[in-house]
């Protein structure tokens, strides 16, 4: 009876925590979608799921993204290691060989298990978004702690590739709005253009047939509104020229 006893206590144990851990891990999920469907771009992806994954390991962690390759480092809270260490020569070539290979590498690996970090694909789809440098050296990750952390990545990696689908989005409407706005000019152009060049032309006819038929008071009102539709029509030009050196960002 007692040996029965026994068994049943450590079965109802470990269903307790299995319980604990699933229900832990589903809060931290739960919890990580939540915040990375306000991230406003790749940057704030990045510091949220830092954050998410520190609270299961507490360490350091590096994010590289898959476009620049660029280093962004976030301290552990008390941290006071230097953060050059994470980003040394080493350590980027071993991130870059996970963004090439898609596999996991480095502290407690069987790749390089002296580096660092351990170094984790950021997936969406299969394809790599990102790599993950989480400073797993001196306190090696538990089982639980992993598969919180994968699952954590999972989610960035997902919401990644969302916030790539809406940069092309942003970038079509855009080009769209700015092809838009290009006719709207054109056409706003060429009526405005087609006013003093009218009264030009007309005055030039009137000067050159005219001839001698035309008083000098009216030869001269005549000049004088060419060269004021004249000058009109060249700060409009300038103008328009300004406004494209500036929507191009050259000034």
């Amino acid at each position: 009876v007692s040996l029965v006893i026994s068994i049943l206590a450590h079965r109802q144990r470990n269903q307790a925590e299995r319980s604990s851990e699933r229900a832990y891990r589903t809060e931290v999920l739960r919890e990580t979608s939540s915040l990375l469907q306000n991230a406003e771009d790749t940057a704030g992806i990045f510091r949220i799921t830092a954050r998410q994954l520190q609270r299961v390991c507490a360490c350091p962690v590096v994010f590289y993204d898959a476009k620049n390759f660029v280093p962004q480092v976030f301290p552990a809270p008390g941290s006071t290691e230097p953060l050059e260490v994470y980003t040394a020569e080493a350590e980027r070539a071993l991130a870059g060989w996970v963004l090439k290979n898609n596999k996991h590498a480095g502290a407690t690996t069987d790749t390089l298990p002296g580096a660092r970090c351990l170094y984790l694909a950021v997936r969406s789809h299969g394809k790599v978004m990102a790599v993950a440098g989480v400073a797993a050296q001196a306190q090696p990750l538990l089982p639980l702690e992993y598969n919180v952390l994968v699952s954590i990545l999972d989610s960035a990696g997902l919401a990644l590739e969302k916030e790539k689908q809406r940069a092309k989005r942003r970038k079509v409407e855009a080009a769209a709005y700015q092809e838009q706005m290009r006719a709207n000019l054109l056409r706003a152009i060429s009526h405005d253009l087609r006013t003093p060049l009218t009264t030009i032309a007309g005055s030039a006819e009137l000067l050159r047939g005219s001839g001698a038929g035309i008083s000098e008071s009216q030869r001269k009102a005549l000049a004088g509104d060419i060269a004021e539709d004249a000058h009109w029509l060249i700060n409009l030009v300038e103008n328009l020229l300004s406004a494209t050196r500036i929507e191009n960002g050259t000034m």
